[in-house]
């Protein structure tokens, strides 16, 4: 049986492979050890310590952290938030009149570990469901189980989606009543966003293009000079260090301003 050695990508005869290590010639394709691809975290959970989530008892950190879900989604959505900003909640917060409905919420998310971030966008996704259309008929999507089909059609009609009221979202017996629906498309919110550096796109595009050369290339032309021909027009002078250090400073930054977004209660989600 005759053996056959693996050059970027294209099975080689032995007997015509190169008696060199193309390697020396030319780079070696990015990996994930040269260049970091940012991802946003999962959203607050119960039972993390570091959190407000972590704690047994409701008070204004827990207050804040369901009104900061619910703003960052608004905003993320380019839509006007119906809930004040921590800011201006109220000295005395028992005295005010959505405490009792934040605590219901959050209670009820306590005992069902449903994150809050992840609940305000399903209640969002459920309340706009009948706005939603089916790619391929333009028609309104199914209505979820149990729901007004008049009403999601008459709300679909209207136009764009809306964010829906506070009320809405943090009713303590929608909440009950959904948990199982929620945990079934719990994957479906909050999905991890990927940034992935500009630089590092170029770099990949620039390789493929490259290995591109290479499987068009018979085996046995696959000389010192292709190679370093091959150098000379996709990295010249020192094109592929100044992307990857391009893209390390692009991965750096966006850690940076994700992290403050986090910080700042900013939706950092897809």
């Amino acid at each position: 049986m005759t053996s056959n050695l693996h050059v970027l990508g294209t099975l080689t005869p032995a007997s015509v492979a190169p008696t060199f290590d193309p390697f020396r010639y030319i780079p070696p394709p990015p990996t994930a050890a040269d260049v970091q691809i940012i991802r946003s975290p999962l959203p607050p959970d119960f039972g993390d310590p570091a959190s407000p989530l972590g704690s047994d008892t409701f008070g204004r950190p827990q207050a804040e952290l369901l009104a900061q879900a619910y703003r960052g989604l608004a905003y993320h959505k380019g839509l006007r938030p119906l809930l004040p900003g921590p800011d201006r909640f109220p000295r005395v917060l028992e005295t005010w009149k959505l405490w009792p409905l934040l605590e219901g919420a959050w209670s009820v998310m306590r005992d069902h570990e449903i994150a809050p971030h992840a609940w305000v966008e399903f209640a969002f996704r459920t309340y706009n469901h009948g706005r939603l259309k089916d790619p391929e008929t333009g028609e309104p999507a199914p209505p979820p189980p149990g729901s007004d089909v008049t009403a999601i059609i008459e709300r679909w009609k209207r136009g764009p989606d809306r964010m829906p009221p506070v009320a809405t979202v943090f009713k303590a017996e929608t909440i009950e009543k959904r948990r199982g629906w929620f945990h079934k498309d719990r994957d479906q919110v909050c999905r991890i966003k990927t940034i992935v550096p500009d630089a590092l796109t170029e770099l990949r595009f620039r390789y493929a293009q490259m290995e591109r050369d290479i499987d068009q290339c018979p085996a046995p032309m696959r000389t010192i000079e292709f190679y370093q021909g091959l150098r000379n027009k996709h990295f010249p002078d020192r094109t592929y260090s100044g992307l990857i250090a391009q893209a390390k400073g692009q991965a750096s930054l966006a850690a940076a301003l994700m992290a403050a977004d986090l910080q700042s209660g900013k939706w950092v989600w897809e």
